[in-house]
């Protein structure tokens, strides 16, 4: 069966790379051994985005143009579409001094993402609730621009184009819910979702997914790029 994969970068790299320490992550071997054996991976597309050098993180833009210059060298199946990355002051309310969090109402019905983190950032500690914002701070906000449309672009202009009879989604990003839905119910191809093992899928996705597989830790443990990369100077970075 005719496959290709939709990697969003980013959310895998928080969902699952930063944890398990893998990095240096050939993904062309990552998803082809968490494939069923009838598929044939003819492709991957990785969604990411240039970062931007951070106080703390001055090298990160150096070890992501070697990494994708590594899997550009080695894994030239892999196709890199860039988005963009802002880094801009913004001027926010704090929830409250750290720490002092509580589980208030908003908290507990877990709209959204990002308050499933924060319950899991303070789920250990003892806090209390106040009612007093805190102070206005500056805080350096980064954004990452574009990628979410280009997998959908990518994702629906390939299947219109019959260029494959599965599609995998690699991502958790809801908003391409509507895009897995035409996909499978209007173009009759499978959709198939990949999840990290131990985190849970967007429950928007998998309502328009054939099927869900999930990848395995010891699937991202054996599956990074040599080092170095062969014919090539190119070398993981040692803080990797």
């Amino acid at each position: 069966m005719r496959t290709i994969a939709y990697v969003d970068g980013f959310n895998l790299y928080y969902r699952a790379i930063r944890q398990l320490h893998c990095k240096w992550l050939d993904l062309w071997a990552l998803i082809d051994s968490t494939l069923p054996p009838q598929h044939t991976l003819d492709r991957v597309k990785y969604f990411t985005a240039p970062v931007h050098a951070l106080p703390g993180n001055p090298d990160s833009p150096a070890r992501q143009r070697i990494y994708l210059a590594a899997l550009r060298a080695y894994r030239p199946e892999i196709e890199v579409i860039r988005g963009s990355f802002t880094v801009h002051a913004k001027c926010q309310r704090m929830l409250h001094p750290a720490g002092r969090l509580a589980r208030k109402e908003i908290l507990a019905r877990r709209r959204h993402a990002y308050v499933a983190q924060v319950n899991r950032d303070i789920a250990a500690a003892d806090p209390t609730w106040t009612d007093d914002p805190g102070p206005a701070v500056h805080v350096i906000n980064t954004e990452e621009k574009g990628s979410d449309v280009n997998l959908a672009v990518h994702f629906l202009n390939d299947a219109w184009a019959d260029r494959a009879d599965c599609f995998v989604l690699c991502t958790n990003d809801s908003d391409l819910a509507e895009a897995a839905r035409i996909v499978r119910g209007e173009l009759n191809k499978e959709v198939l979702l990949l999840t990290p093992e131990g985190t849970r899928p967007s429950a928007h996705l998998v309502k328009h997914a054939t099927a869900c597989r999930v990848i395995r830790k010891a699937s991202f443990a054996s599956s990074i790029l040599p080092d170095p990369i062969p014919g090539t100077q190119l070398t993981k970075p040692p803080a990797w």
